[in-house]
């Protein structure tokens, strides 16, 4: 069989491309180099034999040092050949070493963030696409597959500013292909629909969801030129090639067919929670090791999703600052004088007091737990605990564990941690499927999955 040529490769695949190199002022002055790929690095690309490259060097001086960044260490585009004729660009090009040998050979090591195959770009403003195709993971079990004569229906495009998603079958799978209706965008405009699309999948499916591929349609002499798109994807978990059977998603596309358009919409379009989204899915993608950091990051997740989404304080910043804020202060200014404390410390002690106005995590979690749409988390996953001793129990082990001692109060188990972990991470779950208008309905059929069975587990033993 022919090997694998570059179209072939997912974004999941490690691999490695021989090829030549050049800076596009001028492709004669070019290096012979090899392009190593792998989805949780940035992209490197190591040239051999600088002294060699081209036709005629020292007339190509100038375009040599740009390729080699000895006028300029970041070249935004380096474009390349593979030995099967493989049309490469690579983009935000970053030199990262030149070693320099005996006799004067050298070898010259670049990072950069975006592969592009299929095409040759000359600056940043042509690389520009009017549709992109994205393959994700877990994406055809999800939505489900034909059955007997009746044809699969699609879910509905949704309509988003000046994009629009719809799901198509391609090539026996079906992907998600963002539109844009106005005039083509570059990569990184669209890289925030691929990358918000993700963050929907693995919310609904609650599992870390990757995309597996990444195609471009870029205008080209007058046509159309299809471009496969490498980049360092979000996270490092190690994303499941299994198979998911319905019963290991909470949510399938059929469960929520009526509200898909909704979901998707508030998902993508609502920023007022985008910033802890952010945060919890940049964890979530990376698993953290410890059991201890994953407790801290959801803790962290959680009270600021109540901090972004219901706000609120003991009283508002105004009164605060004008009232109680300016007594702290002068107490301290007085405390300083008496006691000889030096600056430093008091202005320390003062920043600590700047949003003590705020809710604590103690009663963030309560008023969470209590809130009547999320309830059915707490009537399932909170057992034989009251809400408020749970919700004392996670701020004393936050607490315990960023400012540590050496008579610790709490000590748990690494398994009974993961235990508590995993219910605070579906709790984060419950929460966004709600900003996202899921009903209670939906919540419970969502949480009430076979694959938490495990979770159901007096909180009593978990602590």
């Amino acid at each position: 069989m022919p090997p694998d040529t570059l179209y072939d490769k997912e974004l999941t695949d490690t691999f490695e491309c021989v090829g030549i190199w050049w800076e596009p002022s001028n492709s004669k002055a070019f290096l012979y180099g090899t392009l190593t790929y792998s989805p949780d690095d940035l992209a490197k690309l190591t040239t051999l034999d600088d002294y060699k490259c081209g036709v005629d060097s020292k007339n190509n001086s100038t375009a040599f040092k740009k390729l080699l960044g000895m006028d300029d260490k970041h070249n935004k585009i380096i474009q390349g050949l593979s030995i099967r004729g493989e049309k490469i660009t690579l983009f935000d090009s970053l030199l990262a070493d030149i070693i320099v040998r005996a006799g004067g050979s050298s070898t010259s090591t670049f990072h950069f963030k975006t592969i592009f195959v299929g095409a040759h770009f000359n600056n940043p403003q042509e690389i520009a696409f009017r549709q992109l195709s994205i393959k994700y993971g877990h994406m055809d079990e999800w939505i489900g597959t034909n059955q007997g004569q009746h044809q699969q229906r699609l879910p509905s495009p949704v309509h988003l500013g000046e994009y629009t998603i719809s799901v198509e079958n391609v090539a026996a799978h079906k992907e998600i292909v963002v539109k844009s209706t106005a005039e083509e965008k570059s990569f990184a405009q669209y890289y925030d629909m691929v990358y918000y699309y993700q963050n929907f999948l693995s919310l609904v499916i609650m599992e870390p969801v990757y995309p597996l591929t990444v195609d471009g349609i870029t205008p080209r002499d007058g046509g159309a030129s299809q471009v496969r798109i490498f980049f360092q994807r979000e996270g490092r978990s190690q994303p499941s090639h299994d198979k998911l059977q319905p019963q290991h998603m909470s949510l399938t596309y059929q469960q929520i067919e009526g509200h898909y358009v909704d979901y998707v919409k508030n998902l993508l379009d609502d920023s007022s929670i985008r910033p802890v989204l952010d945060v919890f899915f940049d964890y979530y993608y990376k698993q953290p090791s410890l059991e201890a950091n994953r407790f801290l990051s959801l803790t962290q997740c959680i009270e600021g999703f109540h901090r972004l989404a219901c706000g609120g304080g003991y009283m508002t910043r105004k009164q605060y600052e004008r009232g109680i804020l300016e007594e702290f202060k002068k107490s301290i200014d007085r405390f300083v004088e008496e006691h000889k404390i030096d600056v430093k410390t008091a202005q320390g002690l003062k920043e600590k007091l700047t949003h003590v106005y705020e809710f604590s995590l103690n009663k963030r979690l309560r008023d969470l737990l209590k809130n009547e749409v999320v309830s059915s988390f707490g009537s399932l996953f909170v057992i034989g605990i009251t809400i408020n001793d749970f919700a004392t129990f996670v701020v004393k082990l936050r607490n315990q564990l960023t400012h540590p001692d050496e008579s610790p109060q709490i000590e748990i188990p690494s398994i009974k941690l993961k235990l508590l972990n995993d219910k605070l991470e579906l709790f984060f779950f419950t929460l966004t499927l709600k900003q996202i208008g899921a009903t209670t309905d939906v919540i419970s059929t969502a949480i009430g999955n076979q694959k938490f069975q495990h979770l159901r587990q007096q909180v009593e033993a978990a602590l």
